[in-house]
């Protein structure tokens, strides 16, 4: 059963049973920590419609990477279905250390996506030091039920304390440069 400490993020809810079920009140949209959530991601220098086409596109070698990527505004991009379904196909070969490189593949694209947006990452910001979990029906990437590995809940997580200090090192350093130079027009008006 979720915790209250935790915060959920995801489409798979618990019923008064603890069966999985999904909540009509979530089915409107993506939640924006959510892969799907459509928000421009970059990865190796391409950019996709979300985080979700950048990492479907990332199973596969350049050439078959094209359908997934961000088209021109007068375009229709692919939709997130229609991105898994481009995915799934079978005719298309999983590059040779796809599967022992997801996670790590994941994480660069959490990453470009909560560093490029502002919002997104004050977002991820808000959820303070809260235990992450991504309810989904996935037992890999998520938690359904309170069982599974929740891969993606804890790359968020420990990708928001990273942000965190990065953010912190940017502060700091912008108020040294202002006070440095509130420092020195001080020394300026002395003279």
């Amino acid at each position: 059963m979720p915790d209250e400490e935790s915060y959920y993020y995801g489409r798979a809810w618990v019923d008064r049973r603890g069966r999985a079920c999904r909540s009509k009140r979530h089915a409107r949209s993506f939640h924006v920590f959510e892969n799907e959530f459509p928000t421009p991601t970059e990865y190796e220098g391409r950019t996709y419609p979300s985080a979700y086409h950048a990492f479907q596109a990332a199973r596969y070698a350049d050439e078959s990477r094209a359908p997934l990527a961000a088209r021109p505004a007068d375009a229709r991009a692919m939709s997130a279905h229609e991105a898994r379904a481009y995915g799934s196909r079978a005719d298309l070969a999983l590059l040779p250390n796809f599967v022992a490189d997801r996670v790590g593949i994941m994480r660069t694209i959490l990453r470009a996506k909560f560093a490029s947006s502002q919002p997104l990452l004050q977002a991820l910001l808000r959820t303070g030091s809260r235990p992450l979990c991504y309810d989904c029906m996935c037992p890999v990437w998520g938690t359904c039920a309170g069982k599974g590995r929740n891969v993606h809940g804890n790359l968020l997580a420990s990708l928001r304390d990273e942000l965190r200090t990065e953010v912190a090192r940017l502060w700091a350093a912008q108020e040294s440069a202002v006070e440095g130079q509130t420092g020195a027009e001080a020394n300026v008006e002395a003279t």
